[in-house]
């Protein structure tokens, strides 16, 4: 959260992103501290900032001052005004001179409708792979679900305890194609991934363990399951109290450690969360489990296991229920 403070400061947020860091500002004495230091730097633009001219009119005087610049540059001459004039070959050159002024124009207006346009798509586009990448995996996740009665369950006991072992599970089972997609077009340098075996993975000492767990899985997070009254570890869907569809399975990376933010997939922006019942959508909010529960801490705010079947916390590659 420490990383938008500047944005809250310049009033950048939306209102719900607003609110949450509000939310977090009077229940971490830290971020406040971070908050005043941020505010007391920004303090001088304040002081110099003026009014920003509308986005409909940047475009316009953007061409206009090109066009005034290669004026100048040229040292254009008037327009001929006389019959004897208009038949010269200056005349003609001046022409020429203007069919250049024009074009540059256009293609600059053009650029400059166009572009945020192309982004948009770009980024649209990115998103819906990243969302086709979930659906794939839950094909996987569903077949192994139909062979052994459940989704795939994080261990309890070491040595190899890590949210990011659903990858290896998935491929021992034989449900995970080798060419599946496990990269978010959107995400960040995520560090390198481990396309690996949980035979592979068995065979790796615990220090190899510890140095490979947060490449298993370092663009998705997945249910580190709940624990039941007796506080053994369950995997998620194990609730008759929560439907599938209300069941959170497997997400956008979160942020580091699960503190407050969205996956630092999309730019911060949100994350696409995958239910149990296939479903992907993507929420603009951390707050979409059951009830309106954090996918990212459990109800003890900690990255762990959910501490009730109604409980659903989705864990980075590394993290431990």
């Amino acid at each position: 959260m420490q990383d938008r403070i500047a944005e809250y400061v310049m009033g950048l947020m939306e209102p719900a992103q607003q609110a949450e860091m509000e939310t977090a500002l009077r229940e971490d004495a830290e971020l406040r501290r971070h908050f005043e230091l941020m505010r007391q730097a920004l303090a001088p633009l304040a002081a110099d900032q003026e009014e920003d001219e509308g986005s409909s009119t940047l475009v316009p005087s953007t061409i206009a001052k090109v066009a005034e610049h290669i004026c100048r540059e040229h040292d254009l001459p008037h327009a001929p005004t006389t019959i004897a004039d208009r038949t010269s070959g200056g005349e003609r050159k001046w022409y020429q001179r203007l069919d250049v002024i024009v074009a540059a124009s256009l293609m600059l207006l053009a650029i400059g409708v166009t572009a945020p346009f192309l982004l948009r798509s770009q980024t649209a586009a990115k998103m819906a792979e990243c969302q086709n990448n979930l659906r794939q995996l839950f094909a996987s996740l569903g077949a192994y679900r139909d062979a052994h009665g459940h989704f795939p369950s994080v261990a309890d006991r070491p040595p190899h305890i890590a949210a990011g072992m659903v990858l290896p599970l998935l491929r021992e089972a034989g449900v995970l194609s080798p060419e599946a997609n496990l990269r978010c077009p959107n995400a960040p340098s995520a560090g390198q991934l481990e396309v690996v075996g949980a035979e592979q993975v068995r065979a790796m000492t615990p220090e190899e363990f510890e140095a490979h767990a947060a490449r298993l899985s370092p663009y998705y997070a997945y249910s580190l399951g709940f624990r039941d009254d007796a506080g053994r570890l369950l995997p998620p869907g194990e609730s008759a109290e929560v439907p599938l569809s209300l069941t959170a399975l497997m997400s956008d990376a979160p942020p580091a450690y699960g503190v407050m933010g969205n996956s630092r997939n999309h730019d911060g922006q949100g994350q696409n969360v995958l239910y149990g019942d296939g479903h992907v959508r993507f929420a603009t909010l951390r707050t979409v489990g059951y009830r309106g529960d954090d996918i990212f801490l459990n109800r003890d705010r900690k990255v762990a296991a959910g501490v009730s079947p109604q409980d659903s916390v989705l864990g980075w590659s590394g993290a431990q229920p």
